[in-house]
This record gives C-alpha cells, sequence and structure tokens, in this order.
C-alpha cells in the first residue's frame, strides 16, 4: 500500500495514478504526430484533426503500452510514442467500424463520410509505421515493431470483415472466437507487444506479453457486447453481428422450434424494436448466461496466468491484473440473470 493524502492506495491503484499522469505527454504527442504529417497537405491538415476529435477512444488505449512497459522495465514512460501509436489507431478503427456499421457520430455527420473514411484509414496507416522509424531500438527492433504493426492491422481488419460477412446461424463457437481474436485481440497483442520489445524483451517475454494482449482483447469484446445490451442500445442485434453470447442462445438445446424463433426475431430486428426486446429476454436465460460468462472466466484464468509467468514489476502486472479482471466481470444484466434463483419459502406448519 502506498499512503496518499486521501488515504491508503493500492499497488494497482499507484500504477494506473503513475500512468495516468503520462496521459497528456501521449496526447501532445499524437497531436504532433499528425501536426508533422499534414504540414504539405492541406485537406488532411483540415480534416483530420475534426475526424480525430470526434472517435470513440478505447478504454485501454494509452494505459495498455504504458502499463506493459513499466512492467518490464519499471518505467512506463518509455511506451509514450507506443500508447500515442495505439491511440492514433484505435481512433481511426473505431471511425471506420462506426461507418460500416451506420453508426458515425456528430463528427461524420458534418463530414463527408467517404472523406472521414480517408483521412481516418491515412493517419491509422501511415503515421505509426514512421513512429515505429524513430524510436531509440536497434534497427532490429524497429523492424519487428513495424512487423507486428503491419500484422496486426491485417488481422483486425479480417475480423471487422468477418462481422459484416459471417451469419449468426452458420457461425460456431471456435469461429466467433477466432473474429474476436482478430477484431478485438489482435490490436492489443500488438500494443502490448510493442511495449514489451521497446522495454527490451527478448522473443519469449514478448510472446507471453501478446498472449496476455490476446486475452486482454477477448475479455475487452466480451464487455463490449454486454454493455450494447445493457445500456438498452441492442445495436449488435440490431446489425445482426455475431457475438459470442448470440451464438450461444442460438446453440442452446438441440435445433427445433426454440432456435427457429431465435432467427425469426434476428431478421426482424433491425427494424423491430420487439424483436430486439424478446432477444435479449432469450439471451438473459440463466443457463445461456452461465455458459457465456464461463467462457470469459476460462480467458480470465489464461490472463492470470500469463503474468503470473511474466512476473515483472509489481505495481504495474497488479494494474494489468485489475484491468483484467475488471473486464471479466459481468455487467449487472448478465450478473442478475445468473444469480441462482431462490428457494422456494416453506410453507408455515400449523400446529394440529
Amino acid at each position: 500500500m502506498v499512503a496518499t493524502e486521501t488515504g491508503p492506495e493500492s499497488e494497482s491503484e499507484h500504477a494506473e495514478r503513475q500512468v495516468r499522469s503520462l496521459y497528456g505527454l501521449v496526447e501532445r504527442t499524437m497531436a504532433a504526430l499528425l501536426a508533422e504529417h499534414t504540414t504539405e497537405y492541406g485537406h488532411l491538415r483540415t480534416l483530420v484533426p475534426a475526424v480525430l476529435h470526434g472517435a470513440r477512444p478505447d478504454r485501454h488505449e494509452f494505459a495498455l503500452p504504458l502499463l506493459v512497459h513499466g512492467a518490464e522495465s519499471g518505467d512506463p514512460a518509455g511506451a509514450v510514442p507506443v500508447a500515442a501509436l495505439h491511440a492514433l489507431w484505435w481512433r481511426a478503427a473505431n471511425v471506420i467500424d462506426d461507418l460500416a456499421d451506420g453508426a458515425a457520430g456528430e463528427a461524420v455527420r458534418r463530414i463527408d463520410p467517404g472523406a472521414t473514411m480517408l483521412a481516418a484509414f491515412n493517419w491509422a496507416y501511415v503515421v505509426p509505421v514512421r513512429v515505429t522509424e524513430r524510436l531509440p531500438v536497434p534497427e532490429w527492433v524497429r523492424r519487428a515493431l513495424a512487423t507486428e504493426f503491419l500484422d496486426a492491422c491485417t488481422a483486425a481488419t479480417e475480423g471487422q470483415l468477418a462481422d459484416l460477412f459471417t451469419a449468426p446461424a452458420e457461425t460456431s463457437y471456435a469461429e466467433i472466437l477466432r473474429i474476436y481474436r482478430n477484431k478485438s485481440s489482435a490490436p492489443y497483442a500488438m500494443a502490448s507487444a510493442m511495449a514489451a520489445r521497446t522495454a527490451g524483451a527478448g522473443d519469449e517475454r514478448t510472446e507471453q506479453w501478446r498472449l496476455f494482449g490476446r486475452c486482454l482483447g477477448l475479455l475487452g469484446q466480451f464487455r463490449n457486447d454486454q454493455e450494447d445490451l445493457q445500456s438498452g442500445r441492442m445495436e449488435d442485434l440490431a446489425n445482426a453481428t455475431p457475438t459470442f453470447h448470440l451464438v450461444s442462445l442460438l446453440n442452446a438445446g438441440p435445433p427445433g422450434a426454440r432456435r427457429d424463433r431465435v432467427l425469426a426475431l434476428l431478421h426482424r430486428a433491425r427494424e423491430d424494436r420487439g424483436a430486439r426486446a424478446e432477444l435479449l429476454e432469450r439471451m438473459l436465460d440463466a443457463d445461456v448466461v452461465r455458459s457465456y460468462l464461463a467462457q470469459i472466466d476460462r480467458i480470465r484464468r489464461d490472463a492470470d496466468r500469463a503474468l503470473d509467468a511474466l512476473g515483472g514489476t509489481a505495481p504495474f502486472t497488479a494494474a494489468l491484473r485489475a484491468r483484467a479482471h475488471a473486464a471479466a466481470t459481468p455487467c449487472d444484466l448478465l450478473a442478475e440473470a445468473a444469480r441462482p434463483a431462490p428457494p422456494p419459502p416453506v410453507p408455515e406448519r400449523r400446529p394440529a
């Protein structure tokens, strides 16, 4: 525990406070990179800041590289360029994802969608490569970092395309996990591996950090799916997105009238809020939810094992573990659905 003005602070809280103190520097680094990148190009210079301002952030975009670098080296500051790269990638990916899903925000409504897509695509795939070229690491590490980034971009694109073209009715559990590992885990694995490499980790430790990032990405995607349901938006159901939870419902029990009803509701879900509400009610069946949460807990245990094997500087490792556990914690809606039903009341016995 660390003493602060407001009382004792846990190791993970102390590490989180340390990395938060670097967020301003990460943001300034992002701004400087984009300003340099667009100096000679008038349209990009106008569009990029506007699109970036309206882009959705990712909950781990700054923290994950900083915490991994801190865990590996004891000092999170060395990962500021990697955190800037990771955040720029995520902001662009979220813009492109929202455009593909028809859920773009106010910034895109004010700017031509095609121009927005071009601006986001350009900064996501050009600026980060330039960042890797300037890092103060040996040439072989720079090459490894560039490969890490480009491989993750390819995997994430494949995952987003699979989201658009995969029908829930024709999807297995294994296929859904493969999609999640691409679209959500690949960028987290990339950020973790790049931060570890920058901190001096060798191949074996880098692979272990990549595994942890992969687990955190999976947990984050499961959490996003739950928050979409809990919020009442139910955009995944409206878009017939093949989430693990929906596939769990479709595969619960033998094929028959129940599955046919779910597919009929899914067909109507884009336009029919009542269909979405009935799908949600069916997804909250206790057996379906418990099976779904058991899968999440298995991934959480994999994340724990990766951190146990890595060791590292304790406060930063504790913060990473806390983030994985928070992502694995079910939203209130699912936690309530999974809770065992109370036993029936015992009838009062009257004396004869």
